[in-house]
């Protein structure tokens, strides 16, 4: 079949056409409103959540467990419980605040900002996986050292294969967060982006329709949204022996002679090429006016 398209395509001198794509199908709110990418972000939005709880149940008993530790238990290596204090705690704290703005905000896609996320996530999972790596072997040989004698057994015994487990884990956790905040910052900026070119595009095909339509009944451009209005009407004589003036209105802008060659909305394109490949990780965008806030016109240019 495919052989008999391309012979055909090739014997005519045309090409087979192939599928629009989803986003030349749909227009732009539909598109970013479909319940099925609104379903798969809800997924994500509670298994964020659910990170972000495991994060916590693990990172407060150890918290405890480190201050016992350095404060009571004078044989074992304090150093090591110093050093682990610092990601847990920072991993406590910023967890604690993420699931409280949460639930203020009564919203699960309303928590701190992608950005502030994806720098304390960065700096979480390399503190983690830095201490993870030089305190583990110290633990594993307090293991090694103390597991069979009855004084150490104690202790010696679940604590370190419990601390360097946790630690693993919150490695896990907090590189999964970091990687899919990455993804939710590059979905953000597209969207402004692709925000910014709707706005423009539509104040051009408004620009265009009306250029078009003068032109194709040969009238000159007559844009009465900048045209002084008329007075009222109760402000007019009643006295039918008064003359009133004739109100003209003055069309703005000369006469057109031809059809401007940059007014065809299909001669517009846009200068980043890749805002149409990132429209799979777009999520919604504002219920905003096509024509409000541009503030970057430049970003839309003329095709060569």
């Amino acid at each position: 079949m495919e052989s008999g398209q391309s012979f055909n395509s090739h014997a005519t001198g045309g090409s087979v056409s192939s599928a629009p794509k989803p986003a030349e199908t749909l227009s732009p709110v539909a598109y970013y409103q479909d319940p099925k990418r609104q379903r798969r972000q809800r997924h994500w939005h509670i298994a964020k959540f659910a990170l972000h709880c495991i994060a916590w149940f693990l990172a407060v008993p150890l918290i405890i467990i480190d201050i016992y530790i350095v404060c009571y238990v004078k044989f074992f290596d304090q150093r090591a419980s110093i050093f682990t204090l610092f990601p847990y705690g920072l991993s406590a704290a910023w967890t604690t605040a993420e699931l409280i703005t949460i639930m203020s905000r009564r919203n699960l896609s309303r928590g701190i900002g992608p950005r502030w996320q994806l720098s304390i996530h960065l700096i979480l999972w390399c503190a983690c996986a830095a201490i993870c790596i030089l305190v583990a072997p110290r633990y594993v040989n307090f293991w090694l050292y103390y597991g069979y004698s009855r004084d150490f057994r104690q202790l010696m015994d679940e604590v370190p294969a419990v601390k360097v487990a946790t630690l693993a884990l919150l490695v896990i956790i907090h590189f999964v967060l970091f990687v899919r905040y990455c993804v939710e910052v590059n979905r953000s900026n597209s969207e402004k982006q692709v925000n910014r070119v709707f706005n423009a595009l539509a104040r051009l095909d408004m620009r265009s329709r009306d250029a078009t339509f003068a032109y194709e009944n040969g009238q000159q451009v007559d844009n009465t949204q900048h045209q002084t209005p008329p007075p009222p009407v109760h402000s007019r004589s009643t006295d039918p022996s008064i003359e009133l003036p004739q109100i003209t209105r003055r069309p703005v802008g000369g006469p057109v002679s031809k059809p401007p060659p940059d007014t065809d909305p299909g001669s517009y394109r846009v200068i980043d090429p890749d805002i149409e490949a990132n429209f799979k990780f777009m999520g919604p965008l504002p219920m905003e006016p096509l024509n409000a806030n541009l503030k970057y016109p430049s970003r839309v240019a003329r095709k060569a």
